[in-house]
């Protein structure tokens, strides 16, 4: 099984490559906001759409922060949320 998270984050040329595999893989793609595209094929019956209105129990808040790369600070961090049980999404740009 495929999930992707965040589906908007995905270019065209991904979503393309993921439907070659998709035949032989069952994917669910997540996106807390659809992009006009996702919608469009929901409403004409290409795919499911599926609505959570509520979130779900003792949701953490997402916390954002933009820092100047420093290896110690990504290790610290990444270690703390993953011992808590939350995820990372890490990026790192030149």
């Amino acid at each position: 099984m495929l999930i992707v998270d965040e589906e908007q984050k995905f270019g065209v040329a991904h979503k393309e490559k993921i439907k070659t595999i998709r035949t032989t893989v069952d994917c669910l793609t997540l996106t807390a906001t659809p992009i006009p595209r996702t919608l469009q094929f929901s409403l004409m019956g290409a795919r499911d759409l599926s609505i959570i209105n509520t979130p779900p129990p003792n949701r953490q808040p997402i916390q954002t922060e933009v820092q100047v790369y420093n290896e110690d600070f990504v290790r610290e961090a990444v270690y703390f949320e993953t011992e808590r049980g939350g995820q990372v999404f890490l990026f790192i740009t030149a």
